[in-house]
């Protein structure tokens, strides 16, 4: 009896196959589907079946398909989630990712680097840090194909755990950040950058940012990159890409309050 219900089980899950739309999960999050050229934003409830197949992603980095099955819809929540064994913070069920171009991880310590977030910050908030800076990664990659390297640099104030203290008076800073050559000039620029208040008593909950992965999903030979931005009582992602020299959106989504 156990034998026929082992094979039972295996039967069921060789079945499994990719979404016939391919669909983008963020940290267990159904998050888009791509489709005629367009990303679109998923909401609610979806109906996939149970289980499918996806790829798990990483930097530059992707693992064959896995087995993902779908959690009880909650009414309410507006989003939709599923389980995965492989525990990869980024799936995708669609057509095997691309990497024309080669993803390098570069030492995190450089001090030029370290100098580019710290001038940054000093932009962005009109005054000298009140913090230290450390780059949790840093990585070097020709994003669109034009021959030129971008850097994409994931950066926070020093000692950061990434623990909400809503009481502390601490100054905190979490950031990811691309440097790349813009009308002839290099320039860094935000895909996300937060600070909270060190002046009150009541600390607004800092977002902490994730650089999660970086493929071709769609084909069109530009990567995608993928990044997340978690805060207090929900969790946010987006994808970008690179295009004429504009690092944009191509879709945004989360869950929380």
């Amino acid at each position: 009896m156990i034998l026929t219900t082992t094979l039972a089980a295996i039967a069921f899950q060789q079945q499994a196959k990719p979404l016939t739309t391919p669909t983008l999960f963020v940290e267990n999050l159904a998050f888009a589907t791509y489709a005629n050229k367009k990303w679109a934003a998923l909401q609610g409830k979806q109906n996939f079946p149970n289980p499918f197949t996806a790829f798990s992603l990483d930097i530059g980095r992707v693992t064959e398909n896995r087995l993902i099955y779908e959690v009880p819809f909650v009414e309410g929540v507006e989003a939709n989630f599923i389980e995965s064994s492989s525990g990869a913070p980024v799936l995708w069920s669609g057509p095997r990712p691309k990497y024309p171009r080669a993803i390098q991880i570069v030492n995190p310590a450089q001090a030029d680097y370290l100098l580019v977030v710290k001038e940054f910050a000093k932009a962005q908030l009109k005054a000298t840090p009140k913090f230290e800076v450390e780059i949790n990664s840093i990585i070097r990659v020709d994003l669109d194909g034009d021959g030129k390297e971008e850097v994409l640099i994931e950066a926070q104030s020093k000692g950061f755990n990434g623990v909400y203290d809503f009481e502390s008076k601490k100054y905190e800073m979490s950031c990811t950040l691309i440097r790349h050559i813009k009308n002839g000039k290099a320039v860094t620029e935000p895909i996300f950058f937060f600070t909270n208040n060190p002046e009150g008593e009541f600390n607004d909950p800092i977002q902490i940012t994730h650089l999660k992965s970086i493929a071709d999903l769609n084909g069109d030979g530009k990567y995608e990159v993928i990044v997340t931005a978690n805060y207090y009582e929900g969790q946010s992602a987006a994808v970008y890409n690179l295009e004429k020299g504009t690092f944009k959106a191509l879709v945004e989504n989360g869950a929380g309050v």
